[in-house]
Order: C-alpha cells, then structure tokens, then sequence
C-alpha cells in the first residue's frame, strides 16, 4: 500500500509540473521623465486610498520596466510596475486609473485572498487523493488528483476575475476620488484593447484566463462610472 501511494502521488506530482519554477528578468527603464510621472502620480493615488483605506504594512513603490508582459502589476507589499510602452501611450487620466487598478489590488489584499483560494483548494484535492488510496484501485486517486485540480484551477480563475473586476471598480472610485473623470477606465481599457496583439482563444477565456474579456471589463467600467454620475 505504501508503495502504491508513493507511485501515485509521484507521478501526479510530476505530471502535474509542481517540480518547475519559472523566472521573469526585468529590466527598469531608464526614461526618468517616465519614472518620474508614474511615482508622483503613484503617491497622489496612493495617499487618497489610504485615507479612505487600512495600508498599514504597506510601503508604496511606483517603478516603470522597459518590457511588463502583464501590462501593470502590483505586490502584495506595494510595489506596482508599470510597462514603460503603456505609460507613455496613456493619458495622465487614464494611467490614474490603471495605477488604481494596481492599488486596488494591494488595498483589498487580493494577493493572499487568491493565494488562499488556490491553497485551500489544492489541500481539498490532497486530501481526497489520499483517503481513496487505501480503498480504491490506482486509477481512482488518480483521477481524483488529477480531476479535482482541474476543477481546482477553473474555480480560482473564476476567483481571480472576481478579485479583477473588483480592482477595477477600486480604480473607477479612485480616479474619481483623485478629481479625473469618470470615463478614465473605460478610455484607458479602450486604448489597451487596441493595442493587444491577439485575443485569447474561447477556452481560455470562459474557463482558465485570470482576468475577464476586455470588451466585458469596458462595459464593467462604464457601468460602474454611471453609478457615480446618478
């Protein structure tokens, strides 16, 4: 039996590519101007949501790349990177809400939010795997690994555009909080999703992707901007 769990358990494992870890090098952009118009913009935003918002253990860093493939992205500690070709192509408006975005995700702490989603999942599906080994034959705990992260993966990415779309909302208060106008996001998204190279296949987008369709996050921020006009 004890063997039999160990073959089980391994070739999941190894299956299921939980041994690799992948790493990103960045590069921070040299243009200062840039840098500069991110950081200050990034501590004006910053400062509203935090008077409105608990940042205790939070400290802000705003920084430009030369090349984000995601666009923005935010730490759970504060730090928000920006790529250099999307700061420079937005207006001031529209980066204040893309900025706000990324600190709506630090301020509503999604980053351990999602991280305890996935674990709890994942923890789910070890647990089912091994209280069938000892009555089931090899194929069932099988399946039940297997399956249940399948099912495991689909529910966070259904999570994740949740957390998403909530970071998005944040953006639209923000923006409107820091006296930019309402329609800031939906521009912004607008400007983005021109600038995509390709869409992401129909699978991936219903089921696995961790962020919504641009065309649904653009009549999410319109919808959200309304509230605000009433």
């Amino acid at each position: 039996m004890r063997d039999r769990t160990i073959a089980v358990l391994t070739v999941a494992i190894l299956a299921n590519g939980c041994a690799t870890t992948e790493y990103m090098h960045v590069r921070m952009s040299e243009n200062h101007a840039l840098q500069r118009r991110v950081v200050r913009l990034g501590e004006v935003l910053s400062g509203i949501a935090c008077r409105t918002y608990d940042c205790s253990g939070t400290e802000w860093r705003f920084v430009v790349l030369d090349q984000n493939p995601f666009g923005a992205i935010a730490s759970h500690d504060g730090i928000i990177a920006v790529d250099a070709g999307l700061a420079g192509t937005l207006r001031i408006d529209e980066l204040a809400w893309l900025l706000g975005h990324e600190i709506g995700h630090v301020v509503r702490r999604h980053g351990g939010r999602g991280n305890r989603a996935s674990a709890t999942g994942g923890g789910v599906v070890l647990v089912g795997t091994l209280a069938t080994i000892p009555f089931a034959p090899w194929w069932v705990p099988l399946g039940i690994f297997f399956g249940g992260d399948a099912v495991r993966e689909v529910s966070v990415a259904a999570y994740s555009r949740s957390l998403e779309e909530e970071a998005d909302a944040f953006g639209v208060w923000l923006t409107i909080a820091a006296s930019y106008p309402s329609d800031a996001g939906e521009r912004a998204l607008t400007r983005i999703h021109e600038g995509a190279r390709h869409r992401q296949p129909w699978f991936s987008v219903t089921l696995l992707a961790t962020h919504p369709d641009l065309e649904d996050r653009i009549a999410f921020v319109q919808r959200e901007a309304a509230r605000y006009e009433r």
